[in-house]
């Protein structure tokens, strides 16, 4: 699969990615803002993380294709959104859902290259931040949303959100 990273008329110099349907890979972009990413033959959807200096940080799913190079467009503004939940326990975990994708939260923070818990700028948009077990990720992924296990907003481009999440004592391992 091969994607173009593109900004309204700019190409990047520079970014992080990351690609994960259950295989997973890192890849930086070139500086044209090319990257090329391999995945199993069955997969039919990718989850890009996009962080490019100086542009606002990047969630999102996209179908899986080969026949052409994709382009990801990132804004130059966004919105600083802050991200609060509790540890683990019994194997549930935070996860942050946006654009069709998710990923946990320590995983957001360390890919947008957040040195707190306050990504500075994020893209605007509608965000949830979920206490998931194992077994809920998958329909998480399509739009579940266990009760009184998550907090969600909209974050707007020059504002910022604030998510915390209930604790997930009321999550079970699945």
């Amino acid at each position: 699969m091969r994607l173009a990273i593109r900004t309204e008329e700019v190409k990047l110099a520079a970014a992080a990615n990351l690609a994960q349907p259950l295989h997973h890979a890192q890849q930086p972009a070139d500086p044209e803002g090319k990257f090329r990413i391999f995945l199993p033959p069955d997969s039919t959807a990718v989850l890009v993380s996009v962080n490019a200096p100086g542009y606002a940080y990047r969630l999102l799913r996209m179908p899986a294709r080969t026949d052409t190079p994709m382009p990801v467009f990132v804004e130059t503004s966004g919105g600083a959104l802050t991200l609060a939940a509790p540890d683990a326990v019994n194997g549930a975990i935070p996860y942050v859902i946006h654009g069709g994708a998710l990923l946990p939260m320590h995983i957001v923070l360390s890919l947008s290259g957040a040195e707190t818990d306050t990504i500075p700028m994020a893209e605007e948009g509608a965000y949830a931040l979920c206490v998931l077990a194992p077994g809920e990720i998958v329909a998480a992924a399509d739009g579940f949303r266990p009760p009184g296990r998550c907090a969600t907003g909209l974050l707007p481009r020059g504002g910022a959100l604030t998510l915390d999440a209930p604790s997930s004592h009321a999550a079970r391992a699945q």
